[in-house]
């Protein structure tokens, strides 16, 4: 039993690391960091990012940024996700 906790404890302070922490997030905790980046490129470019860009971090942006509008639109479902 004690043997359990030490490895529940060194799993949790390993998870828990800067260094490994954003490996670890869930499904929740990624939808809202997309939603940061998101606010982020819009504060700085004034427009939404575009699913046809050549840069792939804005392409994915826009893409996430689409499927979401779409999802909202259509899915009654989208609601319990959260």
């Amino acid at each position: 039993m004690k043997e359990e906790i030490v490895v529940y404890q060194v799993w949790e302070n390993f998870i828990e690391d800067e260094n490994y922490k954003s490996l670890f997030l869930s499904n929740k905790e990624i939808w809202f960091e997309k939603l940061e980046r998101l606010k982020d490129y819009i504060e700085s470019y004034q427009k939404l990012p575009q699913r046809t860009s050549k840069d792939e971090d804005i392409k994915r942006l826009g893409t996430w940024c689409s499927t979401q509008k779409q999802n909202f639109i259509e899915d009654e479902n989208y609601k319990s996700f959260f």
